[in-house]
């Protein structure tokens, strides 16, 4: 599973099948697939780590982005965890 919110349209593969070659010509295989995008207004309210991460990066104020980092104070409870999401939230102050 990848979870990607980056500016740019995502370019790799999407399926399991685009990255393996059948061993027959008529073997056939089916991969589960889900593509989302998520709206910022369902994103809230933050829930999760990944949902405020990604919310985190939609942010157009700084007193949203400080909600957002509110909302994860409760739900961290890894030190390095911790970190990352400081280095994102410098980097979103950039």
């Amino acid at each position: 599973m990848v979870l990607y919110n980056g500016e740019e349209p995502w370019t790799a593969p999407l399926t399991l099948a685009e990255l393996i070659e059948p061993v027959h010509e008529s073997a056939e295989f089916r991969v589960r697939r889900a593509r989302c995008h998520y709206a910022v207004d369902r994103l809230r309210p933050v829930e999760g780590v990944v949902s405020g991460v990604f919310l985190m990066e939609q942010v157009e104020s700084l007193a949203e982005l400080e909600s957002v980092v509110e909302d994860l104070e409760g739900l961290v409870d890894d030190r390095e965890l911790e970190q990352d999401i400081a280095l994102l939230v410098s980097n979103v102050l950039g």
